[in-house]
């Protein structure tokens, strides 16, 4: 159950990420794109 708590704790930090950003706006910040990448990586290593 902690597991499950921590994958959807990551899944809302992506989600907070990507607020409000259009497809193109996402594709245009770098930095957003590595955050959400990093995050994911965090979900694989648990």
């Amino acid at each position: 159950m902690v597991l499950m708590q921590k994958i959807i704790a990551y899944i809302d930090d992506i989600e907070k990420y990507v607020d409000n950003m259009s497809v193109k706006d996402f594709l245009d910040d770098k930095k957003t794109i590595t955050a959400c990448a990093f995050t994911v990586s965090q979900i694989g290593e648990l």
